[in-house]
């Protein structure tokens, strides 16, 4: 093979090398429309606001007692064993908790302690709770009752919570069949559920709204001895439903 043919024949590679394809021409040359824009599905979305109420009762109450005690220096002693003697004198089925323990200063010379505790108790053992924190006191040594209080637990606040929550989510569920039951060429779904915090709107809800209740006023209130008794609080759970369906 000469000079020439070689140059021939390396010339005619490079040209077919640089040749579009078939396909990719005829997109290149295809004309594209000014303004065309790519659609994305969008979703159809309902946007509702779900509330549920409930009360929430307690069989106990919160019982704060205080006690008063004065020594002589050096017969303390173990003022916790002492202290919680005497409440057990008082109410011998409770079970009480320290809640603060505070030196108090005596020019005397003396040892002064308060001690303030508390417990829950049903109402069979609240009858004559003070006479026997009378009874349990003694030289030295104060015990008296404080406040007697009918406020639900946090378990008992949760558990009204969670049949708020069910039922906040039967009404989806009953709002989606009704929606599905009218639109035979949409299948809608629950989005999101967002749990408001109290005072808030559902035009004005934040995507991250944290769980919350409204307390209400209580039902009844009553003087007992310086304690306000509430049997009863209620509960309201809100909630902004965003339910969907794709187009």
């Amino acid at each position: 093979m000469t000079r020439l043919s070689t140059a021939l024949l390396l010339a005619a590679a490079a040209t077919a090398a640089l040749a579009p394809l078939p396909g990719l021409a005829q997109q290149a040359a295809r004309p594209q429309a000014a303004g065309t824009v790519l659609e994305i599905p969008r979703d159809d979305q309902v946007i509702l606001e779900l509330k549920a109420e409930s009360w929430v009762e307690t069989q106990t109450a919160l019982v704060r007692a205080s006690v008063d005690a004065a020594f002589g220096a050096g017969q303390a002693g173990d003022i916790r064993a002492q202290v919680l003697e005497a409440l057990k004198k008082t109410s011998p089925e409770a079970d009480w908790h320290l809640t603060a323990v505070d030196q108090i200063p005596d020019p005397a010379g003396l040892e002064r302690w308060r001690v303030t505790a508390e417990t829950r108790l049903k109402d069979g053992a609240l009858s004559g709770i003070r006479d026997r924190a009378q009874g349990a006191s003694r030289s030295g040594l104060k015990v008296q009752i404080d406040q007697v209080e009918y406020t639900p637990t946090v378990a008992e606040r949760e558990a009204t919570l969670a049949k708020l929550r069910e039922q906040i989510y039967r009404d989806a569920k009953a709002e989606l069949g009704r929606l599905n039951g009218l639109y035979d060429d949409a299948r809608w779904r629950p989005q999101r559920i967002d749990f408001l915090p109290p005072g808030s709107v559902a035009e004005n809800y934040a995507p991250r709204a944290a769980k919350t209740m409204q307390m209400a006023a209580p039902a009844m209130a009553a003087d007992i001895g310086g304690g306000v008794m509430e049997v009863a609080q209620k509960l309201t759970l809100r909630a902004v439903v965003v339910l969907a369906a794709r187009r």
